[in-house]
C-alpha cells in the first residue's frame, strides 16, 4: 500500500496524462479543423474588383463565365467595378475609382481603369498557380501597375506571393530585373501623368515591390480570412493631397452567405476601415436558351413510302421548318435524297437538322439511305451534311449508338447541287425585343452614366428571291447624359460626341435597311447593305468574308459610304454633314479548346481617325454571349480635365430571354460598359456581321452542338 504522499503523486500524475491526452485531442481536432480543404474555396474580388485578397491581388481566377459587380471604399479612394471571368486563362475587369475618403463624399475627381489578368499555369501538387497581371492597362495611370503572382493552398490556407511595378513598385523592395533587357525598363514612370497609360510603359520604372498574404476558409460555409502585406506606398496620395499613409499590412474578413453575393470588412494597419461588397453571377450557367424547343417528330423505321398528299399533309406538321428542295423536281428515287433548310434565327444547326432528317426520313422511299440537308440562313449556303439513315434509326428509334458515333459517320462536304433561294417572304420570328442597357465605369468628367433603350427589330424578310429586310424602333426609357455637353467639348466632326440629343426623342427609327447576300464560292461569302444602318449613321457599304468550314480562322474587308443623321430632325431620320468613307481589313481566330474567338482590324473610323482594333467574343452554349473590345487609333479625344485618350474600350454582355413564356424568340438583354459620346475608334455597328451569320456553317459549331442533335 503507497503512502498518502506517493498516492497524491500518482493521482497527480494519472489527472496530468488524462489532461495532456485532452490537450492532444483538442489540438489534434484544432489542426484538423484549420488543415481540411473546403469543399469550395470561393474566389472572391478585392478592393479594386481583381479576385485576390484585400488590397492585393493572388493568381487565383474565377470559373469561366463569373461575372462579379460591386463597389468599395478604402481612404483615399472609392471604386466602381465590373469583372468578367471570359475563359479560364483571363479576367477583364474595368472600374471606375473616385477620389473620395467615404462613399458619401462630393466627388470631382475619377480614374477609370481597364485592368487585364492572364493565367499562365495551373496549381499542381507541387507548382503554385502562376498569373500575371496588368493593371489599368490602356487607361489612366494614376492606378497603372503590372504584376507577377503566385498562389498555392494548402488545406484550408491559400497562399499568395508576388511581385509587382507601377503603383505596386512605390515600396521600392527591389531594383527591377528587367533592367538587364534594355534601357528602355529604366525609364522614370511618371503615375501622376495625364497621358493613359500603354505597352510602352508596362513593367518600367527604376524599382520593383513585393506583396503577398494568406487567406484562411473557416470551417463556417462561405467566411474567410484575409491578410496581406502591400507593395503600394501612396506616394503621390501622400506628396500632393497630404494623404497619411497607414502600415503596409491589412487583415480582414470576407463572408458569402449565398453564392450570388460577397461583402468584406477589413484594416489597414488598424488606421484605416476598407470594405467592399460585391454580386455575381455565373452565365455559362444560367438556365436559359435562346428559343423555345420543338417537339421531336417520330421516326418511322417502317420505311414505307407517303403519298404525295400525306408528304404535303407530314411537311405540313414541322411547324416553323423551312425545309425545301434544292432543284424544282427533285429525285426521289435515287439511294439519297437533299433538302435545302432555312434555319431559324436562334437555334443551332444540330438542332434543326435532326428534326429535318427526321422529316426527310418519314417522306423518303425504302431504299434511300443517304439524307443530305444543306442549310442555307438569309441567302448565304452552307456545307451540304450528309446523314446515314440507318444510323439515325439505329440512334433515334432503337437507342444504338452515341451522338458521337452518329457524328463520326456524318460527312459534310461542299455542296454540289444547283441551289435556289429561299421561296420564304416573311421571317419565322416577326417581332422581337432587345432591352438594351449602357453603362459607363470609365469616364474621367463624371461619375456612374447610364442610357436604357427598348428595341422592337423584325429582320429576314425576303423581297424577290434576292434581298433581306430589316428594321428596328428604339423607345428612349431613361438616361443621365442630360450634361454631357456642358462637360464635354463638342468635336467639330461629331460621331457619338453628342448622343444626349438622340435620347429626346421617345421613339426613334433605329435601323432601316435592305441587304443582299450570297455566296462568291463555298469559302467566301458577300454582303452589301443600304439603309439607316444604326442609330447614328445611314448609307450603304459592304462586307466580304473568306472563312473555310473546316478551318479556325477568317479573313475580311468591309468598307461604308455613310452620313451623319440629325438629331434634331422627326425620329433621327434626317441627315446632316458630309458623307465619309470607313473601312477595315478584318482577321478572325478560334482559339482551340476555349470557344474564344479573337477579331484584330486595322483601317479608317467614322471620325477619319486611322487605326487598329483587337476584340475577344466568347459564346456559351446557353446563348449567353460576352465580347470585349478595344481600338487604339492616330487621334485623341480631350475631356473637360484636360487630358486626351486614344483608346476606346468596353464589353458586352447579351442575355436571350426567349425561352420565357409569351417572350418572342431572338429577345434579349443587352448590356454594354463603354465610355459614352467618344468620337474616335468609332466603326459602323452593323445589323447583321457576316461572321456571326456564318457562325452555325463551322465545323466547330456542328462539333460543339452536335449533342443537340436529336434532343
Amino acid at each position: 500500500m503507497l503512502s498518502p504522499n506517493k498516492q497524491s503523486i500518482v493521482n497527480y500524475s494519472s489527472k496530468r496524462r488524462r489532461l495532456q491526452k485532452k490537450a492532444l485531442v483538442i489540438k489534434a481536432c484544432f489542426i484538423s479543423l484549420l488543415l481540411q480543404t473546403p469543399a469550395q474555396a470561393e474566389k472572391t474580388p478585392n478592393l479594386s474588383g481583381n479576385i485576390g485578397l484585400i488590397s492585393t491581388p493572388s493568381a487565383r481566377m474565377s470559373d469561366t463565365g463569373t461575372l462579379h459587380t460591386g463597389i468599395s471604399n478604402s481612404d483615399p479612394y472609392s471604386s466602381a467595378f465590373m469583372g468578367m471571368q471570359i475563359s479560364d486563362y483571363l479576367y477583364i475587369n474595368l472600374r471606375q475609382t473616385a477620389e473620395s475618403s467615404s462613399l458619401k463624399d462630393e466627388v470631382t475627381t475619377f480614374y477609370p481603369s481597364l485592368d487585364l489578368k492572364f493565367k499562365l499555369f495551373d496549381e499542381s501538387k507541387f507548382i503554385p498557380m502562376l498569373s500575371f497581371g496588368l493593371d489599368s492597362a490602356f487607361t489612366d495611370k494614376r492606378m497603372s501597375g503590372e504584376y507577377m503572382a503566385a498562389s498555392k493552398q494548402f488545406g484550408a490556407f491559400d497562399f499568395t506571393a508576388g511581385i509587382g511595378w507601377g503603383r505596386y513598385a512605390t515600396a521600392k523592395h527591389f531594383i527591377n530585373p528587367f533592367h538587364a533587357f534594355g534601357n528602355h525598363f529604366k525609364e522614370n514612370r511618371n503615375l501622376n501623368s495625364d497621358e493613359p497609360s500603354g505597352p510602352e510603359h508596362w513593367f518600367t520604372g527604376e524599382h520593383i515591390g513585393f506583396f503577398g498574404g494568406i487567406e484562411y476558409f473557416t470551417p463556417f460555409d462561405g467566411l474567410s480570412l484575409k491578410a496581406d502585406y502591400g507593395a503600394d506606398r501612396f506616394s503621390f496620395e501622400t506628396d500632393l493631397l497630404g494623404f497619411k499613409k497607414p502600415p503596409p499590412w491589412s487583415i480582414g474578413l470576407s463572408y458569402s452567405p449565398f453564392d450570388w453575393i460577397n461583402a468584406s470588412i477589413g484594416t489597414a494597419g488598424l488606421e484605416k476601415i476598407t470594405a467592399q461588397i460585391s454580386v455575381q453571377t455565373n452565365f455559362k450557367n444560367l438556365n436559359v436558351s435562346p428559343t423555345k424547343k420543338r417537339k421531336l417528330p417520330k421516326l418511322n423505321t417502317d420505311r414505307f413510302q407517303l403519298s404525295t398528299k400525306e408528304q404535303k399533309d407530314f411537311l405540313a406538321k414541322a411547324k416553323g421548318l423551312m425545309l425545301y428542295d434544292p432543284a424544282p423536281e427533285p429525285n426521289n428515287l435515287s439511294q439519297s435524297v437533299s433538302k435545302q433548310l432555312e434555319l431559324d434565327d436562334h437555334s443551332s444547326l444540330p438542332d434543326q437538322a435532326g428534326i429535318a432528317a427526321i422529316h426527310m426520313a418519314n417522306i423518303s422511299n425504302a431504299e434511300t439511305e443517304t439524307l443530305k440537308i444543306i442549310p442555307t440562313y438569309k441567302g448565304l449556303i452552307g456545307p451540304e451534311i450528309s446523314i446515314q439513315r440507318q444510323e439515325l434509326e439505329a440512334f433515334h428509334q432503337e437507342k444504338q449508338g452515341s451522338p458521337e458515333e452518329l457524328w463520326h459517320s456524318t460527312h459534310i462536304q461542299k455542296p454540289l447541287k444547283n441551289l435556289q433561294k429561299s421561296p420564304h417572304t416573311k421571317p419565322q420570328d416577326a417581332l422581337s425585343f432587345i432591352l438594351e442597357n449602357h453603362t459607363s465605369l470609365i469616364e474621367e468628367d463624371s461619375g456612374l452614366l447610364n442610357r436604357t433603350s427598348l428595341i422592337a427589330e423584325s429582320s429576314g424578310w425576303h423581297f424577290f428571291g434576292l434581298l433581306n429586310a430589316g428594321a428596328s424602333l428604339r423607345l428612349n426609357v431613361a438616361d443621365n447624359l442630360d450634361e454631357i455637353a456642358l462637360l464635354r467639348p463638342l468635336s467639330a466632326l461629331p460621331v457619338r460626341s453628342d448622343v444626349q440629343f438622340f435620347t429626346d426623342d421617345l421613339v426613334s427609327v433605329d435601323r432601316s435597311y435592305l441587304s443582299y447576300k450570297t455566296n462568291l464560292n463555298h469559302n467566301t461569302y458577300l454582303a452589301l447593305t443600304a439603309g439607316y444602318l444604326e442609330e447614328f449613321y445611314g448609307g450603304a457599304g459592304g462586307e466580304i468574308l473568306y472563312r473555310p468550314y473546316d478551318k479556325r480562322f477568317a479573313l475580311g474587308a468591309e468598307a461604308w459610304l455613310v452620313n451623319r443623321r440629325d438629331p434634331f430632325t422627326s425620329m433621327n431620320t434626317g441627315f446632316n454633314g458630309d458623307s465619309l468613307m470607313s473601312g477595315h481589313i478584318n482577321a478572325w481566330y478560334h482559339w482551340p479548346q476555349s470557344d474564344l474567338v479573337m477579331q484584330a482590324s486595322i483601317g479608317r473610323y467614322l471620325a477619319e481617325d486611322i487605326g487598329a482594333g483587337l476584340a475577344l467574343e466568347k459564346h456559351f452554349k446557353n446563348g449567353v454571349q460576352f465580347s470585349a473590345y478595344a481600338s487604339l487609333t492616330d487621334q485623341k479625344d480631350q475631356t473637360i480635365l484636360g487630358g486626351t485618350s486614344n483608346i476606346f474600350h468596353g464589353f458586352k454582355i447579351s442575355v436571350p430571354l426567349g425561352h420565357l413564356k409569351h417572350m418572342p424568340a431572338g429577345s434579349r438583354i443587352v448590356q454594354k460598359i463603354e465610355p459614352f459620346g467618344r468620337d474616335q475608334g468609332q466603326r459602323i455597328d452593323k445589323a447583321e456581321p457576316l461572321y456571326e451569320l456564318t457562325e452555325r456553317f463551322s465545323k466547330h459549331h456542328l462539333s460543339e452542338y452536335w449533342d443537340t442533335f436529336l434532343k
